[in-house]
Formats: structure tokens, C-alpha cells, sequence
């Protein structure tokens, strides 16, 4: 007999899942970045990013140190419509945010179906 392998999750490698509904209570990560389609950038956020922020801050704690960038797409119903890991510091964390983030019924978006690009990052003080 051998031994069963539990797969380990990609670190720097763009992954894609999509999700329906789940639920699931939840915790807050240190710092979370929302940018629009795309990637990161420094302007300033719009009022449903700084919602979204304050949402996912209110709601998520990651278990370990560690950054976490993802792309998620939202439908207008607030739902995670998909969700892709563009990359990951944390094993634990992927994981945490893969479990918790499709439980989430989301502020809705302002029109339609909306991208965004998260970093998650969880440091000690």
C-alpha cells in the first residue's frame, strides 16, 4: 500500500476556481488592498472599494503571516461569481481564503458583474 499525497497548493502560479453558494462565519486580515479590474495601483479608492475593504476587514483573519493576491469577480448579487489566486506567500492562507471567500454574500456591486484585484497581506506588528 502506499502512502496518499495530499496535493500542495500553487505559490506563484495564477489558479482559477468558481463558486456557488456556501456559508461560513469568518474573521480580519491586517491589511487588504482593492483595486478595479486589473492589477494594484495608488489612486485613491472609490466608495464601493473602500466598502468592500471595510467588508472583508470586518469579516476575515487569516491564520498566518503572509500575502495573498487574488482576482475576484462578483456578480450583482454580491455573490463570488470567480475567483483566481495570482499569487500566494502562505500555503495556509490560500487555503483559508479559497474555504471562506465564496461564503461571503458581498456589498453589491454598483451596476454589473465587477472585477477586482485583492491583496491580502497578514504581518505581526
Amino acid at each position: 500500500m502506499s502512502a496518499r499525497k495530499t496535493p500542495s497548493l500553487p505559490t506563484s502560479t495564477s489558479e482559477t476556481t468558481t463558486f456557488k453558494d456556501t456559508a461560513a462565519p469568518l474573521k480580519v486580515p491586517s491589511l487588504i488592498s482593492v483595486s478595479p479590474q486589473g492589477e494594484l495601483h495608488h489612486l485613491p479608492p472609490t466608495s464601493y472599494e473602500e466598502r468592500l475593504t471595510q467588508f472583508l476587514q470586518s469579516c476575515l483573519e487569516l491564520p498566518e503571516e503572509g500575502m495573498v493576491k487574488i482576482q475576484l469577480t462578483l456578480s450583482v448579487d454580491g455573490r463570488v461569481r470567480n475567483l483566481t489566486f495570482l499569487s500566494s506567500e502562505s500555503d495556509a492562507n490560500q487555503r483559508f481564503l479559497r474555504h471562506h471567500l465564496p461564503s461571503l454574500l458581498f456589498p453589491t456591486p454598483e451596476g454589473a458583474t465587477t472585477t477586482f484585484t485583492i491583496l491580502f497581506r497578514n504581518r505581526t506588528a
